[in-house]
């Protein structure tokens, strides 16, 4: 889940995975939404199929819609390891969260004067 500054972030499914370790739609799902309380973005990505083993993991989103306001503090998104996730919010935490920071937003890029992004940013 995202916090107050992630308020307006629209995610994909599916995150390009930057690890060894690959989860996705052949052996998982992912879901991304809105929380029906909060409005704050959610982000549940489940393993179907075999395990997903412990250690760093490094996902990364396109194409992403940012937050509409600037703001000079980061936001994060809280992830952590779940088990029964399909009973959410009655599943089994496995292991303490940890919030991942998310970049600031600091202008719209038209007010930036920057036209088209980098390649690196492009979806």
């Amino acid at each position: 889940t995202g916090s107050e500054l992630t308020r307006g972030t629209l995610l994909r499914c599916w995150p390009e995975t930057l690890t060894e370790a690959k989860l996705n739609s052949d052996n998982g799902y992912c879901e991304v939404g809105e929380n029906v309380v909060t409005g704050l973005p959610e982000l549940k990505m489940y393993v179907l199929r075999g395990t997903f083993p412990a250690g760093l993991h490094i996902f990364r989103f396109r194409p992403v819609r940012n937050p509409l306001q600037p703001t000079d503090t980061m936001g994060h998104f809280s992830f952590g390891t779940y088990t029964d996730l399909h009973q959410y919010p009655k599943h089994k935490v496995l292991d303490q969260s940890k919030d991942i920071p998310v970049p600031r937003v600091l202008q719209l890029l038209p007010l930036t004067g920057l036209v088209e992004a980098p390649d690196y940013e492009r979806p």
